[in-house]
């Protein structure tokens, strides 16, 4: 698969910041060419790469920050084994809640909720065929 980058000016886009995109094949010979859904991507130019390098350096030294800070504060409740364990798993933690937040919007046990359904309609169906006591003749 290869890939083809084409660099336009800012203001291609327009004030509603959309882009139409139309595609021509020159090619002498009819040739088919497909591109699969999302194939095709608009990437806007975000600064050079010493600004993207610098920003992922004061990300990371942030983290690293925040470790510290957590080190220090579990050895001050516990002791450094605990301490220990305690930081990493905050860490670990933390680095792990987009995954925790996109597994928690999904209906992951649907077939839990499809047998809650079927047993309540059994029941409404068995509460409604009992069968009424019948009047007693006097």
């Amino acid at each position: 698969m290869s890939s083809h980058t084409l660099r336009l000016p800012a203001n291609t886009a327009g004030a509603e910041r959309v882009l139409t995109v139309q595609y021509t094949n020159d090619h002498p010979e009819p040739v088919t060419i497909i591109f699969p859904p999302g194939s095709i991507q608009v990437l806007p130019y975000a600064g050079s790469f010493e600004a993207n390098l610098a920003r992922a350096l004061v990300i990371l030294f942030f983290h690293l920050a925040f470790l510290g800070a957590v080190g220090v504060t579990a050895g001050c409740l516990f002791s450094m084994p605990v301490a220990a364990f305690f930081s990493l798993f905050t860490m670990i933690l933390l680095k792990f809640i987009p995954y925790i937040e996109s597994m928690a919007g999904r209906d992951v046990l649907s077939f839990v909720n499809d047998a809650k359904k079927r047993i309540a309609e059994e029941v409404k169906a068995a509460a409604s065929k009992k069968k009424k006591p019948k009047a007693r003749k006097k």
